[in-house]
């Protein structure tokens, strides 16, 4: 049994842990979103060099995921996220997949003041829905690292 101070050092451990956690969420999920809500309101497109396509199968269906890369300026750009990343992996529609191995072409949208941010300019522009649970996750886990020492002082002792 432990006594209440290593409850509490517990308590301290897992809520740093969680609040670390869900920080890190937090931003992630924040800063996806301000990308997304850019990118919706950006109309300008270019069309980039396709490259390296690829099917991704599981849970009975199949994704087509294909790169690309367009220069802008001497600067050449390619899908990438918040942390940083380049070069990413870009999930599109069977029929534009296709049309890209044809052409060897895709058609992206871009935020002109930051070409980093992109997308294939293929239905809606970048769903929120990921990013959002994201930020909710995000939040849940920085209200748990809250409560969590508060539980360990004022719970229910056995």
């Amino acid at each position: 049994m432990q006594s209440p101070v290593q409850r509490l050092i517990s308590a301290i451990v897992l809520a740093l842990f969680c609040g670390g956690f869900g920080a890190f969420l937090l931003v992630l999920g924040v800063s996806e979103v301000r990308r997304a809500q850019r990118l919706s309101e950006s109309t300008t497109t270019i069309e980039a060099r396709a490259f390296d396509w690829s099917t991704v199968s599981g849970d009975g269906a199949t994704g087509y995921e294909l790169h690309y890369e367009f220069v802008i300026g001497g600067t050449t750009y390619s899908a990438s996220d918040a942390t940083g990343r380049e070069g990413l992996w870009q999930e599109v529609p069977f029929d534009v997949w296709e049309a890209s191995q044809r052409s060897g072409t895709l058609t992206v949208r871009y935020v002109p003041d930051d070409p980093w941010i992109n997308e294939p300019a293929v239905g809606d522009p970048s769903a929120m829905g990921d990013h959002v649970a994201g930020v909710v996750l995000g939040a849940a886990c920085c209200l748990g690292a809250l409560v969590l020492p508060l539980l360990a002082l004022f719970g229910r002792r056995r």
